[in-house]
């Protein structure tokens, strides 16, 4: 069942102690006051969030497409926001960089921004992320951040993985630039700001650390890694706790 509603809409809610909330939302979103139409609504009591299931796509547009909704009240209105319309933080104006002559760029070109990207951590690190929060509504959000950047293949070359033992979610990108962006994005959506998320990126390392080394000598732990296709530039072996550190040239060996 849950398939054939399969384009979801994230909903923030200006008030959450609405009675009977739930209800108001499915009768709103399923008429023609939003732009909606069949639709499933999750949401718990006292919940400011609430996630929307769409049957069409065509439907989960419009939703998106409307500058407000509201829903009126007894005692007055409830307004909502959807990502699309959520607003960003102000930010300071940026700076665009001085021309620079071509010449003096020449020899860097398309193959030194490689290079740059290159360095660039592709990986995302989400902090402070609540118990409350479910893997479904973090992927939205990051979705909805991601509808934003410059490659359109951000939204669908990603993966995201939660680890909710040290409350943090991994966010893997196909490019260091996508990260860039990505990283620079969060702190400007309402909703990340609102949870007191955090985001940075996911530093490389050119050390691994290998245990349970029995009986190797560091020439062989550099000859088995260089065979793996890494760069080794030192190996530390510490007899005593049966362990080494490797230590590559580059932190794609590693």
């Amino acid at each position: 069942m849950a398939e054939e509603y399969a384009f979801p809409v994230l909903v923030e809610l200006e008030e959450s102690n609405t009675p009977r909330l739930k209800n108001k939302l499915v009768k709103y979103f399923q008429s023609k006051k939003s732009n909606g139409g069949d639709c499933e609504v999750d949401y718990e009591s006292g919940s400011q969030t609430a996630l929307l299931r769409f049957r069409k796509e065509e439907d989960q547009k419009n939703v998106l497409g409307k500058e407000t909704h509201q829903i009126s009240l007894d005692e007055g209105v409830l307004k909502m926001t959807v990502p699309d319309h959520a607003g960003t933080d102000k930010q300071s104006p940026i700076q665009e960089p001085n021309p620079v002559d071509e010449g003096q760029t020449g020899a860097k070109g398309k193959d030194g921004d490689s290079d740059d990207e290159e360095q660039c951590s592709k990986l995302a690190v989400l902090g402070n992320i609540p118990e409350s929060v479910t893997s479904e509504f973090l992927e939205m959000l990051v979705e909805s951040i991601l509808r934003d950047l410059s490659s359109p293949a951000a939204s669908e070359d990603y993966n995201l993985e939660l680890i909710p033992d040290i409350s943090s979610a991994v966010v893997t990108f196909q490019s260091g630039k996508d990260n860039i962006e990505f990283i620079e994005r969060c702190p400007q959506i309402r909703m990340f700001t609102k949870k007191n998320l955090s985001v940075r990126p996911l530093e490389t390392t050119k050390k691994i650390v290998v245990e349970g080394v029995l009986d190797c000598s560091e020439d062989m732990l550099c000859l088995y890694f260089e065979d793996k296709g890494g760069d080794v530039e030192d190996v530390q072996l510490n007899e005593v706790e049966q362990s080494a550190v490797v230590t590559f040239k580059n932190h794609q060996g590693s």
